[in-house]
């Protein structure tokens, strides 16, 4: 991809976005004020760095849904009406993962005229929340880590639970032992009496978005233990390392090696797809598979990540890269998305925005012959829906005409107005956000990959509280 350079950006802006805006807002002669007006949405996009092709994704899904709002000057096939005299422009620049770089072109974004934002990875959230907030300024997230909450307020907005929600979703379902959740839970599979045995679990993590202040906080621990497991330890076993947590092969193999001395039951973690790969590898070779997956193995314990290891791009490279549909058998992915022969509105959805609008292409691939589009494409589209409603609700909300909205207008009268937003089944739910409330999720999802496939395991697990 071709990557335009931040100067380059900036005139861009000002060609397509600042001066229409400036000629719909002049009095006298000419157009009626904020007539044809244009609204940008977007950010900045990890579009090199640690995660590209959910980068391009995401802004593949924005540009498409954007383009289908001015076509149809609707929220979604389902959804609100949107003002036909507002034209959305998205605007978008790589920010490589890089806080540093993310913040630039923020800066410049926002000199331009945009009122909304989106942010990458954990580093970058993080690192820019307190200026966000201070600007009144909401966005929208791919990273849903437990920071997002602490600290005071915030106006960044998630759409899938925190990581910590994600894996106690796991931990109910793993030790829970009936026939809604899971028939072969712990408590049905080691009745309680004289000589029941609490299971044990450990964290199985990256260094990065999987650690401290992410998923590993007291809450978390205090949850686990609390509803009948043996944290055998509350420090994190690595196995990952470098910038957005490439694979450690020494690591992981420590790790893994770690867990199986002291037989753990359960792992729960975070890291992106390849890691995710790279470790039920590592853990096939060694025989430790994961718990049902049929690998030969004297001990099983049973693997869970939460997104991004998204289950359908996992069970894509096991097809595609690795030529073993089965090297992920039996791992479990929470908060993750459908697959892609899901009937959901939402997923339908997403299909028509790529046939209509990149007919042939599909979305972001990682070889060319890749049969699967790139998990992250529904994300974007509900990224990019959040920030559209926001638009909408400010509008609608503030009686202002499109050219004296503000981004605090946006940010107080849109985000945190937001009730009921329905993302077709993207999101387990609808997408509520409110003063305090900037996580948006109602339920968590809950996947296994299984003989090439994925397998939904619920999308109606709750949402627990306070697990912060």
């Amino acid at each position: 991809m071709v990557k335009i350079k931040l100067v380059a950006i900036v005139l861009l802006l000002v060609t397509l976005g600042v001066l229409p805006v400036l000629a719909g807002c002049t009095g006298g002669e000419g157009p009626t004020p904020c007539e044809n007006y244009t609204i940008f949405i977007g950010g900045s996009f990890p579009l090199t760095g640690p995660y590209p092709e959910d980068g391009l994704s995401i802004l593949d899904a924005f540009q498409d849904y954007a383009q289908w709002v001015n076509d149809n000057d609707k929220i979604s096939p389902w959804g609100a009406s949107f003002p036909s005299n507002i034209t959305l422009h998205v605007v978008w620049a790589d920010d490589a993962a890089s806080l540093t770089t993310a913040q630039q072109k923020y800066t410049a974004f926002k000199a331009a005229g945009l009122m909304v934002f989106r942010i990458s990875g954990t580093a970058v959230g993080s690192g820019m929340k307190a200026q966000l907030f201070g600007d009144q300024c909401g966005a929208t997230s791919m990273a849903s880590g437990a920071w997002v909450l602490t600290g005071g307020s915030g106006s960044i907005f998630t759409t899938y639970p925190l990581y910590t929600e994600q894996m106690a979703a796991v931990a109910d379902w793993f030790i829970t032992g009936n026939a809604t959740i899971n028939p072969n839970g712990w408590n049905v599979t080691h009745p309680a009496g004289e000589n029941y045995t609490k299971p044990r679990v450990a964290y199985l993590t990256n260094n990065t978005f999987g650690s401290t202040g992410s998923l590993i906080v007291t809450s978390m621990n205090n949850y686990l233990t609390g509803i009948g497991y043996n944290l055998t330890d509350t420090n994190p076993h690595h196995v990952t390392s470098g910038p957005g947590g490439a694979w450690d092969a020494g690591l992981g193999l420590t790790a893994l090696q770690w867990c199986q001395t002291n037989q753990i039951d359960l792992t729960l973690g975070a890291m992106v797809a390849n890691p995710a790969e790279q470790l039920m590898n590592l853990a096939n070779a060694l025989g430790i598979g994961a718990a049902g997956s049929g690998h030969n193995a004297n001990w099983t314990m049973q693997m869970a990540l939460s997104s991004p290891a998204h289950p359908v791009m996992i069970q894509r490279d096991a097809i595609y890269t690795w030529l073993n549909p089965n090297l992920a058998d039996g791992l479990v992915v929470a908060g993750s998305y459908p697959s892609w022969n899901d009937t959901a509105l939402g997923v339908n959805f997403s299909k028509t925005l790529q046939n209509t609008y990149r007919p042939g292409q599909g979305v972001t691939y990682n070889a060319t012959a890749y049969a699967l589009s790139h998990v992250m494409y529904q994300h974007g589209v509900v990224d990019a829906m959040v920030q559209v409603e926001a638009i909408r609700l400010a509008l609608s909300n503030t009686g202002n005409v499109p050219c004296d909205l503000t981004m605090s207008n946006i940010f107080s009268q849109g985000f945190l107005k937001i009730n009921g937003l329905d993302s077709g089944g993207i999101i387990p739910g609808l997408i509520n956000f409110s003063t305090g409330k900037v996580e948006g999720a109602q339920y968590v999802r809950v996947d296994q990959c299984w003989n090439g496939t994925v397998v939904l395991l619920g999308n109606t697990f709750p949402i627990r509280p306070n697990l912060w």
